[in-house]
């Protein structure tokens, strides 16, 4: 049993490495495929719709920026810490009147 899994360990190993020496040319062949189907679908795309460059990049700019705007996500983080600001209050309040009346 020992021996058997050792071997299947081995073997394992030895497909792992050859995969690994060939995983270089594999992302190259992908990329190479990948990108060139890519980019000439993105530029038909630009083709068709007949809008200026300068005009997409400064939309695509301030997507971006409202995207990733911390105020953009304020509101509903702010309400939820509102909620426990007032939970809080309403515990101390309680605590309060609870220390009063003994």
């Amino acid at each position: 049993r020992q021996r058997r899994l050792w071997l299947i360990d081995r073997q394992a190993a030895a497909i792992g490495s050859e995969m690994r020496a060939d995983l270089g040319d594999w992302i190259k062949r992908r990329l190479r495929r990948g990108i060139k189907e890519q980019g000439s679908a993105a530029q038909d795309v630009l083709d068709r719709c007949e809008i200026p460059i300068d005009e997409l990049r400064s939309q695509w700019s301030h997507q971006r920026h409202s995207q990733l705007s911390i105020r953009a996500h304020a509101p509903s983080r702010l309400k939820k810490e509102l909620d426990t600001v007032l939970a809080l209050q309403a515990d101390l309040d309680a605590s309060d009147r609870a220390l009063q009346t003994t």
